[in-house]
């Protein structure tokens, strides 16, 4: 394939991940505890994902709903109530992108934990972390612990809300940043109108879903979720792919928790997985040699 000088200077990063656990392996373990966390990075895994809230009394948490219905079978929200009084994981969760599957886990450590925690039981773990909320308190407590711990070179952060990852930018440049659902189609509008050489862009790594997950899901685009191929084939380009490679953007697919999918990923390009079985990844990974 031919190559064009660049007319951005390519991106350069520290991570070089291709097994990411989310929320620590929701399959494996009860998601987001510290447990799941400890566990996740002793098991060859490059690199744990997680979300974070803030409460009322100002600590940051880790936790993938701000509403802890599903997770506690409490109607509360985190920010209404004080870091010492939320309630306990549920003993069993539903595993969100496996239909049908539970994790109990393998330990009692059922609470929610604090971010500074989780920091500093894996403090050279790389993380992909989810700012929760359009919070100046909560985006500015999680940039102080990214910096206090010397994490800017191993935090990717950002939101699904652009007004969110504007925000991040803006207070800390130098931080890590994946795309914002609104700049992922501005991605695929400038690509396909044949621009994109000519676009800058503030973020380092692109993170979604396959079309088969956003169908499972059942989440909003009728477009994508009716034709999951016609999708793939949208985002997956091999020549989108090549060329935010050559820019030194990463992609990364979430959440794949299937040998198909993870070969469907691997086979175009992607350079790393997120799955909440990250034992099995981590075996299939070694009987591929990826």
């Amino acid at each position: 394939m031919a190559t064009r000088k660049l007319l951005h200077k390519p991106k350069r990063n520290k991570i070089r991940a291709k097994l990411i656990a989310h929320r620590g392996g929701a399959g494996e373990e009860l998601e987001n505890t510290i447990t799941a966390f400890t566990r996740a990075s002793q098991k060859d895994v490059h690199m744990l994902e997680l979300d974070c809230y803030l409460t009322r009394d100002n600590h940051v948490v880790v936790s993938h709903d701000a509403h802890l219905l599903a997770l506690t079978g409490q109607d509360v929200y985190i920010h209404d109530v004080d870091y010492k009084d939320l309630p306990c994981l549920k003993p069993v969760l539903e595993v969100e992108f496996a239909k049908g599957q539970t994790c109990c886990g393998n330990s009692n450590d059922r609470n929610i934990p604090l971010l500074r925690d989780v920091f500093e039981r894996c403090p050279r773990v790389p993380m992909n972390l989810d700012v929760g909320t359009d919070n100046d308190v909560l985006i500015d407590k999680v940039i102080e612990m990214v910096v206090e711990f010397k994490r800017e070179d191993i935090t990717i952060l950002g939101n699904t809300d652009e007004n969110m990852t504007r925000k991040l930018h803006a207070k800390a440049p130098e931080l890590l940043l994946f795309f914002s659902e609104q700049s992922f189609y501005r991605l695929l509008k400038v690509f396909y109108l044949g621009v994109i050489p000519f676009v800058s862009f503030k973020e380092s790594f692109l993170e979604i879903p396959l079309g088969s997950v956003l169908k499972d899901a059942g989440m909003e685009n009728w477009i994508f979720t009716t034709f999951p191929r016609l999708y793939d084939a949208v985002v997956l380009n091999p020549l989108l792919v090549f060329h935010l490679h050559r820019r030194g953007i990463k992609v990364f697919m979430w959440v794949l928790n299937t040998e198909e999918q993870w070969e469907q990923c691997f086979a175009c390009g992607a350079d790393a997985v997120m799955t909440d079985y990250p034992s099995k990844l981590r075996d299939y990974a070694k009987e591929k040699k990826l």
